[in-house]
């Protein structure tokens, strides 16, 4: 293989380039953190000496994080990221033998797909129903059937918003022997995490992150949570100082601030649930509007595209990917901008 042919395969991910637009398209949190917080941030880089390095494995952080979510398990069993998107690269590049066979469902997050290709790992694609769901026992059957080494979920899914269930998941941990990742990155809006069980299945790898529910998206930083053995070979390959040094103080500050976080998630499920009302309201042959167990809402028509070019003439941007619009829950005000466009566009 010529220098640099692998990336001829691969589509490039261009976020969108914002200037005066509405946002619903990237799942942030709606909410900056507070003022008292984000004083507290400012005060502690006083403490930060820039030029050393950061801590390697992020110790503080990942203890915080180990208290927020109450979990029994070992600083071992956590290794922080840059990002959950740096984890599930150093997963697949690093972790997963090169002629190992992989599954993932479509749709689900686009990113699983496109290290997938730059690992040249063998890929099994399962295609959700027309509810955008999947049958855990079909999921079962293909994992066995096909050999697959190592399977990747979002659960809840980014970008359907559906969900399995804890006995689900389990069931699915259960009956197949291979590596299972299950991304929860928008957990945090639903009840039914498997987090507890990590380090209790060899084959279980939790993914979490900062930049959803809780509001830390511009710091980038995720978590890889498994067994020690796991954990150690991430740690191994992944970049020596892969968290920054005001990453990790700014994400440590805020876990502590359990109260703050929760009222945050409450706020965003509310507006979430205020949206999935007002649009399911219209009452539109045009489109099917989703509910989720997430902050966002989803929208399935066969005109999407359509809807979406409208609604960016408006200078308001939300998520197309093929049938589906993926709107993320914001403020009131801004929810009925978007409500009220989508309304107009129905009555053309």
């Amino acid at each position: 293989m010529k220098f640099g042919e692998i990336t001829d395969k691969i589509e490039i991910y261009e976020p969108f380039k914002y200037e005066n637009q509405i946002r619903f398209d990237a799942n942030e949190s709606y909410n900056d953190i507070n003022v008292e917080i984000k004083d507290i941030i400012a005060k502690n880089i006083d403490k930060i000496n820039l030029n050393r390095y950061p801590d390697p494995y992020s110790l503080d952080l990942c203890k915080s994080f180990i208290k927020f979510y109450g979990l029994d398990i070992d600083i071992d069993n956590i290794c922080a990221g840059n990002g959950s998107d740096e984890l599930i690269s150093i997963i697949m590049q690093n972790l997963i033998p090169k002629n190992s066979k992989i599954l993932l469902l479509s749709p689900d997050f686009s990113m699983y797909k496109f290290y997938a290709q730059t690992s040249e790992l063998e890929t099994i694609y399962i295609e959700k129903n027309d509810l955008l769901d999947y049958n855990i026992n079909d999921l079962i059957d293909n994992i066995n059937i096909n050999k697959v080494d190592f399977v990747i979920i979002s659960n809840p899914c980014n970008p359907t918003g559906q969900g399995k269930k804890r006995a689900e998941i389990i069931k699915l941990l259960d009956n197949c022997s291979c590596m299972i990742c299950i991304d929860e990155a928008y957990m945090d809006f639903w009840d039914e995490s498997i987090l507890d069980l990590c380090g209790k299945y060899e084959n279980l790898i939790v993914l979490k992150t900062c930049s959803k529910a809780m509001g830390l998206a511009s710091l980038r930083v995720g978590f890889a949570i498994s067994t020690k053995k796991v954990i150690n070979m991430i740690k191994k390959v992944k970049s020596p100082y892969n968290v920054n040094t005001f990453s990790q103080s700014a994400a440590k500050i805020l876990l502590d601030e359990k109260e703050w976080i929760i009222k945050n998630i409450e706020n965003q499920k509310r507006m979430k649930i205020a949206l999935f009302d007002d649009l399911n309201d219209i009452k539109c042959e045009k489109i099917k509007v989703f509910d989720t167990y997430t902050n966002f809402i989803v929208i399935k028509s066969l005109i999407a595209e359509e809807i979406y070019k409208y609604l960016l003439k408006n200078n308001i941007v939300i998520r197309y990917t093929g049938n589906l619009l993926r709107i993320t829950a914001s403020c009131e005000s801004d929810n009925k901008k978007l409500v009220d466009n989508i309304e107009k566009w129905c009555k053309k």
